[in-house]
């Protein structure tokens, strides 16, 4: 009975935390947990646990370290590679939100080598994806084509279409890294339509934050500035907030107007700091003229070149 229950309260909880309902989804996941508990289902209490590790990294709860540390023992003790690759990949997302960019990169390592061993070819490309991700950021861009190369090659031969449009947005990423702005916009532009036919609103949004991103980097300050605003009015949509504001506070610098982008790069700088994002907060930094601060956490997170814009 409490097995059963655990259950069905666990996959309630997965629904609930993709609906953005995380305070419920973390609700469910601790009752379903206590029933796992009860009923000795040991794979049940390492799934619920999984399903805390990411919820609770989603709501800012630093005890999302304990569950993840919970699930990886179960799941080691089970031999369950799909759980732990699942697993794993959450907690390098979960690291990497936090700054930790050679946990995460580890993390990233370890959940493709499960997935390798449970024969998810998908699940394994898309470790390799969120590895080029910071491959990217960290300006070894060399390194992040391969990872998208190897990542798309997989997705497209097995069909998945999601999967697809995430490398092209990340080959948008690279080509913005590297200063190519006709492809980037051509790359962007590709993955958001990829995006809106599949339904995927929030990488919609993502989309259009990288557009400015490229605006910005390409001396297009006045249409930058346009986007960044446009963006910030969408109702309901809670979706890179400090990126936003840096971009905002960087195009009104771009145009001579300084006295408007201080005070907003300045709540982008504390926003990034009271979430942990402390690539956004070196930026933030950068922006506000404090380079040395802004250069140190850079070399923190294992930065290689100087960053566009």
């Amino acid at each position: 009975m409490q097995g059963a229950r655990a259950e069905l309260r666990l996959a309630s909880a997965v629904v609930r935390h993709f609906q953005g309902r995380l305070t419920d989804a973390r609700r469910l996941a601790v009752a379903a947990l206590a029933d796992a508990e009860a009923a000795g289902d040991r794979r049940a209490q390492a799934q619920a646990h999984l399903q805390l590790e990411m919820t609770m990294s989603y709501l800012g709860d630093p005890d999302h370290r304990s569950h993840g540390a919970a699930a990886l023992a179960l799941f080691e003790a089970l031999g369950d590679d799909l759980g732990l690759g699942n697993l794993l990949l959450n907690m390098g997302v979960s690291a990497y939100d936090e700054g930790d960019w050679g946990g995460a990169l580890r993390s990233y390592e370890r959940s493709g080598a499960a997935y390798r061993r449970a024969g998810d070819v998908i699940g394994e490309a898309s470790a390799t994806n969120n590895r080029a991700e910071i491959l990217t950021d960290q300006g070894r861009t060399d390194d992040a084509g391969e990872a998208l190369t190897e990542a798309r090659q997989v997705f497209t031969a097995t069909g998945y279409r999601t999967g697809v449009a995430y490398t092209t947005s990340g080959r948008a990423r690279l080509a913005l890294r590297a200063g190519r702005f006709d492809e980037a916009h051509a790359l962007i532009d590709e993955a958001r339509a990829e995006f809106t036919r599949l339904g995927s609103d929030d990488m919609v949004v993502d989309s259009d934050v990288r557009l400015v991103e490229i605006l910005l980097a390409e001396g297009r300050a006045a249409d930058a500035l346009a986007g960044a605003r446009a963006l910030g009015e969408i109702a309901g949509i809670a979706f890179l907030p400090v990126t936003l504001a840096r971009l905002e506070g960087q195009a009104l610098l771009a145009l001579g107007r300084g006295e408007e982008a201080r005070p907003i790069l300045g709540s982008a700088l504390a926003a990034a700091r009271a979430a942990g994002i402390r690539f956004e907060e070196a930026r933030c930094l950068l922006a506000l003229g404090d380079l040395e601060a802004g250069a140190e956490l850079l070399r923190a997170l294992g930065v290689e070149q100087p960053l566009v814009p």
